[in-house]
């Protein structure tokens, strides 16, 4: 690393050092909150390869939630509205801002600003990044300045036309994470969802079939999800969702028997593929 920081990182591994250059407010965002922010990004070589202000407007994005990768959520967390500060940051998981900023942005108050340094496993890894012309295993700079964050809605503040105005929007970025292996981040989208809608009463019939209709979409992603991850128990309990809400659908029944696979439950997993037979003889899978 070329600078002496402050470790920003859970874990103490120095994978997101930082440098204040100008102090910023007292608050901090928190998980979830909606942040604006300018940065600048440069390998340590001092090559620039990205820049909001080149761009002439601010980069926003929901703190925590997966949105960017590892090193932003550490690097903006820290953050306090106003702060600019310089970050050294490192190994991503995607091709958007570095994980490690994000999490710095978590620690920022309004207004400051910040240099992040990251290592390569807080930024983009040994894959680097096509697209900004970062090789494989580069350790990043960035020069951040949060300029504000808006809170976000917690599920009571929402009315249910809300909720059900946003529930496609969080399913879709949901679906999104789950194409590029993102499963983790996938399962945040489809729970909001389930969150939003489980308990929610008093709805019309129309908006009764809508919300219907995300919980069962969100029942079955989180299994496909968990499914991915080897996590076969927690598949059959969001099948098991699923099928209250649709006793016979062709997914959750095939899904749950996957899961009871996984568990080697192979009586219960026979049952549940000899019904998806039964009903859509055309699933060539569940022979």
């Amino acid at each position: 690393f070329t600078m002496e920081g402050t470790d920003t990182t859970p874990k103490g591994d120095q994978g997101v050092l930082k440098l204040i250059k100008k102090e910023g407010g007292e608050e901090t965002p928190m998980i979830g909150d909606k942040v604006n922010v300018h940065y600048t990004g440069w390998l340590l070589d001092g090559t620039k390869f990205d820049s909001s202000r080149d761009k002439k407007d601010k980069f926003a994005f929901d703190l925590g939630k997966g949105q960017v990768i590892k090193a932003w959520d550490i690097a903006v967390g820290t953050m306090k509205v106003g702060e600019i500060c310089q970050f050294e940051v490192g190994e991503g998981e995607s091709n958007g801002i570095p994980p490690g900023v994000e999490t710095a942005i978590q620690q920022m108050e309004k207004g400051e600003e910040a240099t992040v340094y990251l290592k390569p496993k807080y930024g983009f890894g040994t894959a680097g990044n096509e697209k900004f012309q970062i090789p494989p295993g580069a350790e990043l700079q960035y020069d951040i300045k949060l300029k504000s964050f808006e809170k976000a809605k917690e599920s009571w503040e929402m009315n249910a036309e809300e909720k059900l105005e946003q529930g496609p929007l969080v399913k879709q970025r949901g679906t999104q994470y789950f194409k590029v292996g993102r499963y983790r981040q996938a399962i945040i989208q489809y729970k909001k969802i389930i969150q939003w809608l489980e308990h929610e009463s008093g709805l019309s019939q129309e908006e009764d079939a809508k919300a219907k209709s995300l919980l069962l979409a969100a029942a079955l992603n989180l299994a496909a999800c968990h499914l991915k991850l080897g996590e076969h128990r927690v598949a059959v309990e969001n099948c098991n969702k699923a099928l209250e809400l649709d006793v016979n659908n062709e997914k959750g029944l095939f899904r749950r028997g996957e899961a009871y696979m996984g568990v080697n439950d192979m009586e219960l997993a026979r049952v549940d593929f000899t019904k998806v037979l039964q009903l859509y003889p055309a699933n060539k899978a569940a022979r």
